[in-house]
C-alpha cells in the first residue's frame, strides 16, 4: 500500500492484490422475514431508517399538495399528512405517529435524513441550502397520544454546502454523525467538506463539532500526487474511529472506482495524517469498469461494513446478439415509423383520418401508450457489501421487483439501513413489505440472533400466532 503523512513523506503505490477465486462471492447468513401488507406510511416514503438493534424499521411520509392561495392567487405547497411510522420486522405490527406541528411545512419539505438514537427517539435532519443551515429535530414517539413530539431543535451553520448533503452514521454508537457535501457552484472548483456533529443534540455541549475538512483535503492532495485520474466521491465518505474511508470516481467520466478504497487516519498521537490506498477484490462486482457514480442509489456504513445498491443498464443483455441486432436496426425502424406517419397524415385528407387512427392503434399495440420503440432493456438492480477487514466485495442475494408502467421504467423501491452491528436491513417498499436482514461481514451473529432466526425459519406458527407465544411465556416478541 502507498502511504503519506502531513509532512509529505510517501512511498510508491502498490499493485492490486490477486483476486481470490475460492472464496464465496455472496453474502451468507441472510434472514428473510414474512411478507405482510405495508402500512400507508411505508408506501413511497421520503425517509427510511432502522433502530440500533435492527428489529424495527421507520419511515417518514409527508404528503404535499399544490393549492391556490385565495388572497394572492399564487400557487403554494400545502403539507397534508405528516407521519412517522414504526413497524416491527418480526410481526408486521406498526404504529403511525403524527409529527409535531411545531415543525412547519417548509421545514418538513427540507427533510434530508433520519436516524434513531433508540427505539423511541428519532432525529429528523433538514438542510436549508439558502442559509446553509442544518437542523436536527429530536422526536420522542409517544404511544399513548400517537404523536412524534418535538423535544429539541438544534441548528448548525455549515460552510456553504450545496444541497447535495450526505449524512453518515458510521460513528453513531460513538455519539457523532458525519455531514459531507460539496461547496461552491462550479463542478471544477467545488471542494469536499466534512464535519462531525453530535448525533444527540442534548450532548452537544460535551461532544463539540469537529471540522475534518483538512483530512479530506490532505487525501485529495495525495490523490493528485499518486492517482491523478481519481477524485473523491463525496457521498462515499465514511467515518471510522481514527479517520475516514473514501470511495472514489474517475475524473473524466465519473466512473465508480471499485478496485481501490482510500483511507486517511491520524498517526503519531494525532500530529500527522496518514493516507493510503487499499487494493480491493472486486471480482464479484459485475461490469465494474462500466459503473458510473450516477448508478449508485444508496450507501450505508457501520462497523467496517459498507453496503451499496446500484441500478444500472443491463450490460449483460446489451451484449447479446439479439440486442445488438435490434439496436443496429433501431434507426431504420424509427425512420420507417416517421415515413409511414407522413404518408397517413397526407391520406387523412382523403379518408378523413381513418388510416391515421388505425396506424396509431397499431403503434400503441406494438409499443404501448408512448408509441416509441424500446431503446434499451430494463435496468438491473444489484447490491454489494464491502468487508473492510478482508477488503472484498460480495454480492448481496436480494432481487426487488421492478415497478414500471408499459415501457417506462419507474424504480426498484428498495430501502436499506444498518443496525449497530453493521448488519443491513433491506425493505422493498411496495403495497407489501418484503424485509431481509444480512448480518455483519466482520463478526459472527450473536447467539440471540441465531436463536431468533432459527425459530423464525423452523416454527412459523410461533411467529404468526400471538396466542401461542403467550402460552409459551414469550410476551414481547419484538424484544426477543
Amino acid at each position: 500500500m502507498s502511504t503519506t503523512d502531513i509532512t509529505g513523506f510517501s512511498s510508491a503505490p502498490s499493485t492490486p492484490r490477486p483476486r481470490s477465486t475460492t472464496a464465496s462471492s455472496e453474502v451468507h447468513g441472510g434472514q428473510m422475514f414474512f411478507e405482510f401488507d405495508a402500512p400507508e406510511a411505508f408506501i413511497s416514503p421520503q425517509l427510511f431508517a432502522v433502530n440500533p438493534s435492527g428489529n424495527m424499521i421507520y419511515s417518514v411520509k409527508i404528503d404535499m399538495k399544490l393549492a391556490l392561495d385565495p388572497d394572492t392567487q399564487e400557487v403554494v405547497i400545502i403539507v397534508g399528512s405528516r407521519l412517522l411510522c414504526r413497524c416491527s420486522i418480526h410481526t408486521g405490527k406498526s404504529t403511525d405517529y403524527v409529527i409535531d406541528y411545531d415543525i412547519s411545512g417548509a421545514e418538513l419539505r427540507q427533510s434530508n435524513d433520519m436516524y434513531l438514537l433508540n427505539d423511541n427517539i428519532a432525529v429528523l435532519v433538514t438542510y436549508n441550502p439558502e442559509n446553509y443551515q442544518l437542523s436536527q429535530y429530536v422526536l420522542t414517539l409517544n404511544d399513548e397520544t400517537e404523536r412524534a413530539i418535538l423535544t429539541m431543535k438544534r441548528t448548525t451553520t455549515l460552510p456553504a454546502l450545496s444541497s447535495s448533503l450526505t449524512i453518515g452514521t458510521g460513528l453513531l454508537s460513538d455519539g457523532y454523525i458525519l455531514v459531507t457535501g460539496y461547496s461552491g457552484p462550479e463542478e471544477s472548483e467545488r471542494q469536499v467538506v466534512a464535519l462531525l456533529i453530535a448525533a444527540d443534540p442534548y450532548k452537544a455541549s460535551f461532544l463539540p463539532n469537529k471540522d475534518i475538512t483538512n483530512m479530506v483535503q490532505r487525501f485529495e492532495r495525495f490523490l493528485q500526487q499518486f492517482y491523478p485520474d481519481l477524485r473523491i466521491f463525496a457521498p462515499g465518505i465514511f467515518a471510522e474511529k481514527n479517520g475516514l474511508i473514501f470511495m472514489m470516481k474517475s475524473v473524466q467520466h465519473d466512473l465508480l472506482e471499485t478496485s481501490y478504497i482510500g483511507r486517511a487516519c491520524f498517526a503519531n498521537l494525532g500530529k500527522m495524517i496518514r493516507c493510503e490506498m487499499l487494493p480491493v477484490d472486486n471480482a464479484s462486482v459485475l461490469f465494474a469498469r462500466l459503473l458510473c457514480v450516477r448508478h449508485v442509489r444508496q450507501l450505508c456504513h457501520r462497523d467496517e461494513n459498507i453496503w451499496m445498491t446500484i441500478i444500472s443498464s443491463d450490460f449483460a443483455q446489451l451484449s447479446t446478439w439479439q440486442w445488438r441486432f435490434y439496436l443496429s436496426a433501431l434507426l431504420y425502424i424509427i425512420k420507417t415509423i416517421t415515413l409511414v406517419l407522413r404518408i397517413v397524415l397526407w391520406l387523412r385528407r382523403i379518408d378523413r383520418g381513418v388510416t391515421l387512427f388505425l396506424y396509431i392503434k397499431l403503434l400503441r399495440w406494438l409499443y404501448g401508450p408512448s408509441m416509441i420503440p424500446v431503446t434499451a432493456p430494463p435496468p438491473t438492480f444489484t447490491m454489494y457489501g464491502l468487508n473492510m477487514k478482508s477488503l472484498k466485495f460480495k454480492k448481496v442475494p436480494v432481487k426487488p421487483n421492478l415497478y414500471s408502467t408499459e415501457n417506462t421504467f419507474i424504480s426498484y423501491p428498495l430501502a436499506i439501513d444498518c443496525d449497530s452491528t453493521g448488519g443491513v436491513v433491506t425493505a422493498e417498499l411496495g403495497t407489501t413489505l418484503k424485509i431481509n436482514y444480512f448480518p455483519s461481514q466482520t463478526s459472527p451473529l450473536s447467539l440471540c440472533k441465531l436463536a431468533e432466526h432459527s425459530v423464525y425459519r423452523n416454527f412459523p406458527a410461533f411467529e404468526k400466532s400471538p396466542l401461542l407465544r403467550r402460552s409459551l411465556g414469550q410476551l414481547n416478541w419484538d424484544l426477543f
